[in-house]
């Protein structure tokens, strides 16, 4: 068989070209990126600019309307009772939580799924009442969380409790992994009475355990990096999700930018958006839904977050549904003609995550689903 010499030439000057642009596009372009470490984090300009961003307060910044999704009542359709943490998701049940209550208020839950190998299904054929009104008494809540009256790690609460008291882990990455690697158990929160109630905490465990089977419909890469190294690592996933997306094998598209219309575009088709944020270390999931333009280069993003659950009519820490309604947003502004981000709800004069969550923290990035 004869070859075309001209042909093949110019396969191998055209396979040539797409190597050379791979390589620049992986190992040259990132050395433009924002790169922030030990050695010049004092000195970057980028830091102020942050310190700015983060110090400002817009609680009291007010835009002419409020846009929500049609229907959603944040008392009736979360859950009023806090995030829990497991030996099977030892951080907590944040994705869980927002998961089931967007696919519960769109109709769009699984009503019932069997037992996977590891995890427990759930079964939601009597599941009918807005979400909300699915409660606990206080033995189930002490059972869960545990209360603060022992020195007993077996809870969120009491492990940051004793933490900030001066207990110190060896190191909470290995505690993390040990209870992963040593502790997994399937958890079917048998001691629970309520059986409509039983069902929904597996339902909710049952998503956050199936996680990484839910892919986002978009990641927003990071903008600032720990190491040159790091940024090849999110440009090489960003080239094979091109590539997967060409083959029509993943659904997930990744930016670089903010686009806040990916956002309020969901809110404005009446669909609770769940979103992913990270620390760069850590990640946390929240419910958004609604929105304010406090002008054209700011805008609110109201969630319900799993940690700061809505009190429900019956307590008599109910007035501070207000404080916790009012605050609980984030926050996107246009700054040098890019979205920024904070997610950093301010509650009787605190901050409840002490700035971890936003875009100038070292590899933190976004998800949308």
């Amino acid at each position: 068989m004869k070859v075309n010499n001209k042909v093949f030439k110019w396969h191998i000057i055209c396979s040539s070209i797409i190597i050379v642009l791979v390589l620049l596009y992986i190992f040259i372009f990132p050395l433009g990126n924002e790169v922030v470490n030990k050695k010049n984090y004092k000195d970057k300009n980028y830091i102020g600019e942050a310190q700015e961003f983060l110090d400002e307060h817009e609680e009291n910044m007010k835009g002419d309307t409020i846009k929500s999704v049609e229907e959603f009542n944040i008392q009736q359709d979360t859950f009023s009772f806090r995030n829990f943490g497991s030996r099977a998701s030892s951080g907590g049940n944040c994705f869980g939580f927002a998961y089931v209550e967007k696919m519960y208020f769109l109709g769009d839950i699984k009503r019932s799924q069997e037992n996977d190998e590891n995890i427990f299904g759930y079964d939601f054929v009597n599941i009918n009442k807005p979400l909300g009104n699915y409660k606990m008494d206080q033995d189930e809540i002490d059972n869960i969380y545990g209360s603060l009256d022992n020195e007993n790690l077996d809870s969120y609460d009491k492990f940051v409790k004793l933490f900030y008291d001066a207990y110190k882990p060896l190191d909470t990455n290995l505690l993390t992994l040990y209870n992963n690697v040593l502790f997994w158990e399937k958890i079917n929160f048998e001691d629970i009475k309520d059986q409509d109630m039983r069902q929904v905490l597996l339902a909710i465990n049952y998503y956050q355990i199936k996680q990484s089977n839910i892919k986002p419909n978009i990641f927003y890469m990071p903008k600032v990096y720990k190491s040159k190294n790091q940024i090849r690592m999110y440009r090489w996933d960003y080239l094979g999700n091109n590539i997967l997306n060409f083959f029509k094998k993943d659904n997930t598209v990744y930016k670089f930018n903010i686009n806040v219309k990916d956002i309020t575009g969901k809110i404005d088709n009446n669909k609770p958006i769940l979103m992913a944020i990270s620390s760069g270390t850590s990640a946390h999931a929240i419910l958004g839904y609604a929105y304010e333009y406090v002008n054209n280069d700011i805008l609110k993003v109201y969630v319900s977050d799993s940690n700061l659950p809505l009190f429900n009519n019956e307590s008599k820490a109910f007035y501070i549904n207000e404080k916790i309604n009012g605050n609980t947003f984030i926050v996107f502004k246009k700054i040098n003609n890019e979205w920024q981000y904070k997610y950093d709800p301010y509650i009787n004069n605190k901050y409840i995550y002490e700035h971890q969550f936003n875009s100038y923290m070292m590899g933190s990035w976004f998800e949308i689903y």
